[in-house]
Formats: C-alpha cells, structure tokens, sequence
C-alpha cells in the first residue's frame, strides 16, 4: 500500500464498540456525484427503495459509465447467462454447475488480474481483481437463482455457492493478492491507537501478533451481501485515489463507500481522510465548511469539539479578519450549522461567530452593528466576564448620539432582564443609574411628578445598595433641581426644599444645587 495512507494522522481514531445507524456518519445529501449515471443509480437505490439494481450502483465507480455502457454490460452478462442455460446448466449438480459458470466466466470476461480495478473495467479490458470478480460472479449467481454467500477476510473477498449445504467455495484470485493490503506501519499505528484507547487489553496485546490484532480489529470475519461488497468496491477506489493523491476525490468515495457499508473501516478512512482533505491548501472555504460539518459528526471516532472550533476560527481568521469578507463568512456558518448535529457544538460555533463579527465591527467603529453582534454572542455565554465587559463599552459608544433618555433606559432595563450578569458590571451599573437620574429630571420638567418620583426611587436604592456607582455631580444636580424647581414655582416650598438637601447630599459638589440653595433662602 502507497506510503501516504500511513502517514501520522492528525486526528487519532477512536474505534466504537456500538453500531451506527447508516446514516449517522454520512448523510446523501453530502455525497459528490461524478456522473449522471452514478446519481441516478444512488437515488433509485436509497430514494426509491430499488435494492434489485446493483450493476448500475458496481458500474458507478467509474466516471466513464453511463446508460449506454450501462446497457452493453448488462448484454454481455446477460448473453453468459442464456449461453449456460442453454447448456442445461440448471439440471446439473451443484457442483459440475459451479465448475460451468466458473469456467465460463473466467474464459469469456476475465483476463488478467490487477490490483487496482474498477468492476466496470472487466467489460473493457477484461482486468480484475477479487472485489470486481467476486461482484461478476454475484450477479450471474442472482440471474441464476444460485444460493450464495459472500466472504470476507482480511485482504480477500471470495464466494460460498450453495452455502450450509455443499459450500463450494469460488475463488477469483489467489488470496495472496487480496483486495488491499496494508503494510507493517499502517497495522502497527492501528493497533497501537487501539491499545491506547484500552479497546485492546494489555494480555491481548501480549498473547496476539500485531497481524492478528489488526486482522481481528480491521476486518471481520463474516458473510457479507452484494451491498456491502459494493461498499468494499467504493472503498478500494477511496484507497487508490488516495495512492495517486487525489485526497478530495478518496474522500467522496468513502463517504459512499459508509452508505452502503458503514464499517469501522469506512469509519477509520472518513477520519483519515478527512483530517488531510481540510488541510489542503487550495481548499475553498465554502467546501471547507461543507467538510468541517461533516466531520463534527465523527465525534467520539478521533474528532472533538475543539478541533472543530479550531477549524473553525481558522476559517474566522482567514475570511473574517483577513479578507474582510463579511457575506462569505456568514454563507460558510449557515453551511456549517446546517450540517451539525450536536447542539452543544452549534451553541459554541455560534458563540465564535456573533463575538468575531462583533469584534471587527468594533475595531472599525461601527458601534451600532457591534452591540447587536455582542448582544447575540451573550446568548450562548451570558455569564461571560469578558464578553460583557466589551458589550457594556459597546453600549456606551453606541449611545453616544441617541438624544432619548427613555428609549436608552428601555434597552438598558431589557439588557438587565435579558443577560442577569450584567448587573455585576460596574460600567453598566453606573449608566442604569445615570439614566435613571436623568429621566427623574425629564419627567419633573414635564410636571410628571408621579413618574419622576419613581424613577427617583429607583436611582436612590442603587446608589443604597453600591456606593462605587460614578454619576457625575452635574448630572445629579440637573435633575434635583428640575425637581425642586417643580415644587418651588408652586409654592411648595418645604417640599422643594426637602429635594433639594436630598440633591446635595448626593452631590455636595453641584454647582446648580448650591446656586438653588441661595436662591431659596
């Protein structure tokens, strides 16, 4: 096997002990057709619920298949199976019968052996290899009606004919060659991962060569159906492309390869693969989301919540802050969170992207745009020190030209309500108070005494309950002698007065209080 298959994986493979639903790794909407043909076979297949057409889904692998190849193979399987049926075949024993197709097959389609090969290259070339001609052989045993099993061991595939009963094995290759074989290094990282991860015990370890531990953990030993063989068949061609470093192209065929047979190889190869296809350098970043949300679903098999994010922000960094490429970034977010399936991942990429546009919009001044940003990144972390401290600043620059003093202690009220936190924020404390003493001093000047009394009360207890709170004396005296004003010019003068102290007491430093002291005595 091709030495860029064993480099050291960046993401370490964890192998799960509990079945996977098919399409928990790999959704259909994720796969990358390379033909017409290949995209209609799928949809007949997992759309249509057709299980019977499994030549179309064999000829698939290869880009050059299409209906007319399509009907030219089917001819040509067709025409060995009339020819035999002619011979009497069917009134044969099991095993002279077993001999008749096999030596049919072998003399009319197969030539020569090659280890890498497409089941649609027999009917060119009449190469092969076990998967491709253990495939052949399925399908004229189907016509047929001929009983069969498939085989699987490590590096091999063959046939049982008339299985239970006279088990006739059909062998398409010597078992040397295999279907892939997989050097020394390869084996020793897998089973070394799984040690580490206590999948395999020490005494194992002790009692088992590495090739017995890799063929027991890698491969089972079990039948296996035509389906699943196409799987192997989508698998192997993952694995040659990947020899010939066509990582994007071995990528999307393993994702077919799991649909079909979700193996803890498929698992092992998605992992694999994937970890090198996010790293290639001219990868697009909407591809790239495309590919960071369909490996988050691999965690618990070597992928985590960190690595995620890390990919991530580097998609942040680079479009985001980089480019300044604002309607990329949000398109690369929406195609992540809609490929995510673990909420609590989602929350904290959502988290990265309102803190991240915040911040930018921020550093450019644009404080209006920031504080919505910020306001939704508290959502997912409302107790963030951090966050608010800058959500507060936000606020201030943001409400440095608004002229109404109700409109800005509406928000700062829903901000209380809405983020609890906040009322630790010292900053954010001060300003709740300053708009409040502020709208007291309104609503006196509007002779809404009742209103302005309440607000009052409300910048009174806060100033009670923290004496760090910093309102400006100028900005307590304004409203205290709106307020002792309103009660002066009707002739209440004790309760003017009473504000007034009250005023001073507050802010002994108030010009406009002291100069109202004079002008009542």
């Amino acid at each position: 096997m091709n030495k860029s298959l064993t480099i050291v994986i960046l993401l370490v493979y964890l192998m799960s002990q509990k079945a996977m639903a098919q399409d928990s790794l790999v959704s259909f909407k994720d796969l990358q057709f390379t033909s017409n043909f290949e995209r209609e076979a799928f949809h007949n297949f997992f759309k249509k619920n057709d299980k019977s057409q499994y030549l179309p889904l064999l000829m698939s692998v290869s880009t050059a298949a299409n209906k007319t190849e399509y009907s030219h193979v089917k001819n040509r399987i067709d025409g060995v199976n009339n020819l035999l049926m002619s011979t009497g075949i069917d009134k044969k024993k099991p095993e002279k019968k077993i001999k008749a197709i096999y030596d049919q097959v072998h003399s009319t389609m197969l030539k020569k052996y090659e280890m890498e090969n497409r089941f649609y290259e027999i009917f060119l070339s009449g190469n092969y290899n076990c998967v491709t001609a253990t495939a052949l052989y399925s399908l004229v045993f189907e016509d047929l009606r001929i009983p069969y099993e498939i085989k699987e061991e490590p590096t091999h595939v063959y046939l049982l004919a008339y299985p239970n009963a006279g088990n006739i094995l059909v062998e398409t290759t010597t078992p040397l060659f295999g279907f892939i074989n997989f050097d020394s290094e390869f084996k020793v990282k897998f089973v070394t991962n799984l040690k580490n991860q206590k999948i395999i015990g020490t005494s194992e370890m002790e009692q088992k060569t590495t090739e017995e531990l890799f063929n027991t953990y890698f491969f089972k030993n079990e039948k296996i159906d035509l389906k699943k063989l196409i799987g192997i068949h989508y698998m192997n061609d993952a694995l040659f492309k990947n020899d010939h470093h066509k990582i994007r192209e071995a990528y999307e065929q393993v994702q077919k390869a799991y649909l079909f047979y979700p193996s803890e190889r498929c698992e092992y190869l998605l992992v694999n693969f994937g970890a090198l296809l996010i790293n290639e350098p001219k990868l697009q970043p909407k591809e790239k989301s495309r590919l960071i949300a369909q490996i988050s679903r691999l965690k618990g098999h070597g992928i985590t919540n960190d690595m995620i994010k890390g990919e991530f922000s580097n998609l942040t960094q680079d479009i985001l802050f980089r480019d300044n490429n604002k309607y990329l970034y949000k398109e690369c977010f929406d195609i992540i969170q809609s490929g995510i399936a673990d909420r609590e991942l989602a929350n904290e990429l959502s988290y990265i992207y309102y803190y991240e546009n915040g911040r930018v919009f921020y550093n450019q001044g644009n404080y209006v745009l920031a504080k919505g940003y910020f306001q939704n990144a508290l959502v997912y972390q409302p107790n963030n020190v951090d966050l608010g401290g800058v959500f507060v600043n936000v606020i201030v620059q943001s409400f440095r030209n608004e002229k109404n003093n109700k409109s800005i202690l509406d928000s700062l009220t829903s901000y209380q309500i809405k983020f609890p936190a906040l009322k630790e924020n010292n900053n954010f404390n001060t300003m709740v108070a300053m708009t409040n003493v502020i709208q007291f001093g309104e609503e006196y000047r509007l002779g809404n005494a009742n209103s302005g009394d309440q607000y009052k009360a409300i910048f009174e207890k806060m100033l009670l309950d923290n004496n760090n709170l910093n309102v400006s004396s100028s900005t307590i005296g304004n409203a205290y002698s709106s307020a002792c004003s309103y009660y002066f010019k009707r002739g209440q003068k004790v309760k003017a007065k009473t504000i007034l102290m009250k005023g001073l007491e507050l802010a002994p430093d108030s010009y406009e209080l002291r100069t109202r002291q004079q002008m009542i005595h």
